[in-house]
């Protein structure tokens, strides 16, 4: 048996399946053992088709290597977790600075309405 499928089909190793299945039933056609009874070289030009056939159905069939979706990189986070707390920290101590300075302000407020 020949060993390019392709070959003994007689078309070209970057033909379809469509065309691969249509130059094998040709072929078969043309050699089948039951329509060319006694003809032994019809009956291993059968075989070796059939061989080749089943070659190329298992490689067109043959599970591809699963491929990851290629994915953007990450982009950087906008804060470190250490720059997250400095800006945690910087944000509750202006709260708190101008709370005050509203309270104090109230009280000066308050002060000079009496």
């Amino acid at each position: 048996m020949a060993d390019d499928p392709y070959a003994v089909l007689g078309v070209d190793p970057g033909a379809d399946m469509a065309q691969l299945r249509r130059a094998y039933l040709a072929a078969l056609r043309r050699n089948h053992p039951d329509l060319r009874p006694g003809d032994d070289a019809a009956a291993q030009r059968t075989r070796e088709l059939n061989h080749a056939w089943e070659q190329i159905r298992r490689r067109a069939n043959r599970p591809q290597p699963a491929r990851r979706p290629r994915t953007p990189p990450r982009a950087q986070p906008a804060y470190s977790s250490d720059q997250r707390d400095f800006r945690v920290a910087f944000t509750s101590a202006s709260l708190r600075v101008a709370l005050a300075m509203l309270a104090f302000g109230f009280l000066v407020l308050a002060a000079l309405i009496r």
